[in-house]
């Protein structure tokens, strides 16, 4: 990896990153990082555009300011509105959820209807005012912008996370205005649940809130791990007759996050697991989805309760990052063996574990890459299942599925098949794009280059 550079030529390729939070740094800062490490002459920007996540304490945004000094910089959106940033509270769920930036300046919508037509008209008003005072600030806001889009030089490429063109209406169409053509989204993470009504509030399907919800349209290209969920949306979109489709746009790129070199990467600067006493012979982790994603918590809460009669195993449950439905002492009453560590990274709680139990988790994909024995609970959403689709490793389909694994792995009891080349086949298709031998970051690189416009030493459009 080597140590942080210490002077810089004056960039020639600059591109501009606008991220959310949690998932999509994680997963496209290893983009960002391959960027820079192929030329000196590479900067990269990143703006965040939300307000409930702590940017500052992100240990990817602080790697690529330690590693590129002179060539990365992270600023958040309001800060060019003269705003002060202000981080929410750790976790956010412990107090009442600040005004978001998204829907002040970006889209402010009224969230409930309310019987009183008094309280109706109020609420109208007010998303009047707000929907004004979003234009007005919109436009200051463009007007901010002008000079960081032009100074060192102007970007060649916007890159979002993937998302949805509604989420942010105004600030697309004014980059839209001058980067026609050069606005492209990059993966977030492998979409494990890969069906299109994968959330318990996706069912008014002809409604404009759904519409809204599945609009990629404003973007050029998007880049996506696999082309499970595409072919999904495409499919149904067409059968709902909607004109929206991902169609050519979709490039499959397979995982960065999850590829052997950003993992090599990444070692570095993640501190390893503590050296924690085993209280138990075995070691089970436990990666939460969010209950949003059709989970059944009934079936979670009797599954742990399965885990909590073997005294012989230590279980450590992490949850959700974004999830406020699992507090955690909400399993006490299971006894001594259960607990809920939300303090270790996924990634330091895949290396404590001899067992990893999840669901619709993304980072279980890690535990699969690092070889760890991986139970995928299929029972525990109505989704489609990308491990169960691999039938990779174990996959219950029911608690008695569960009871017999970990009688299996606890007590020696019974006879169980572990499907291994359903894990090879997982990470060649997914994190490999179909082949161990694809080098992912090259595909991120050529796929962004690919979209991209600079301009020669003439001043003039390449």
């Amino acid at each position: 990896m080597g140590g942080p550079e210490q002077n810089a030529p004056t960039a020639e390729r600059r591109y501009l990153f606008f991220l959310r939070h949690y998932n999509d740094i994680d997963n496209i800062a290893p983009a960002i990082y391959f960027f820079l490490a192929q030329s000196p002459a590479h900067q990269a920007d990143v703006v965040i555009y939300s307000d409930d996540y702590d940017f500052t304490a992100d240990e990817n945004i602080d790697f690529l300011q330690k590693q590129f000094p002179k060539r990365f910089q992270c600023r958040w959106l309001g800060g060019f509105l003269g705003w002060t940033f202000r981080a929410p509270p750790s976790p956010p769920q412990a107090a009442k959820k600040p005004p978001s930036l998204l829907r002040e300046l970006m889209q402010p919508v009224i969230k409930r209807l309310p019987t009183s037509f008094k309280e109706k008209l109020k609420l109208k008003t007010r998303a009047l005012q707000a929907k004004k005072a979003a234009q007005q600030d919109a436009t200051r806001l463009a007007k901010a912008l002008a000079d960081f889009l032009v100074e060192p030089v102007p970007p060649s490429l916007i890159i979002f996370d993937v998302n949805r063109s509604a989420n942010m209406p105004n600030l697309l169409q004014s980059l839209r205005q001058q980067y026609e053509g050069r606005i492209i989204c990059l993966p977030v993470s492998p979409l494990i649940s890969y069906n299109v009504l994968r959330q318990t509030d996706f069912y008014k399907i002809f409604s404009d809130e759904f519409r809204k919800a599945h609009d990629y349209s404003a973007f050029d290209a998007i880049g996506m791990v696999d082309t499970y969920f595409s072919g999904s949306y495409d499919e149904l979109l067409e059968l709902l007759g909607s004109d929206l489709n991902l169609g050519e746009k979709v490039a499959r790129l397979g995982s960065i996050r999850f590829c052997k070199d950003w993992l090599e990467v990444r070692s570095q600067y993640i501190p390893p697991p503590p050296a924690v006493p085993r209280e138990a012979p075995l070691r089970i982790a436990v990666l939460l989805s969010r209950a949003l994603s059709n989970l059944n918590t009934s079936e979670l809460t009797a599954s742990l309760g399965i885990l909590a009669q073997f005294p012989e195993v230590s279980v450590v449950v992490k949850g959700h990052t974004r999830d406020v439905s699992f507090p955690a002492d909400a399993w006490d009453e299971f006894g001594q063996n259960i607990s809920v560590n939300n303090e270790w990274s996924s990634s330091t709680l895949l290396d404590w574990a001899d067992l990893v139990i999840f669901w619709g988790s993304s980072m279980a994909l890690e535990g699969y890459v690092k070889g760890k024995t991986m139970i995928c609970l299929d029972y525990m959403a109505s989704n489609k299942n990308l491990y169960a689709t691999y039938s990779a490793g174990h996959v219950a389909s029911c608690r008695d599925d569960l009871l017999k694994i970990v009688l299996h792995y606890a007590r020696e009891q019974g006879e169980m098949t572990y499907h291994q080349e359903g894990c090879d086949k997982l990470i060649q298709d997914v994190v490999y794009a179909g082949d161990h031998n694809n080098h992912i970051p090259s595909r991120y690189l050529a796929f962004m280059a690919a979209h991209e416009r600079r301009q020669n030493h003439a001043g003039t459009r390449e």
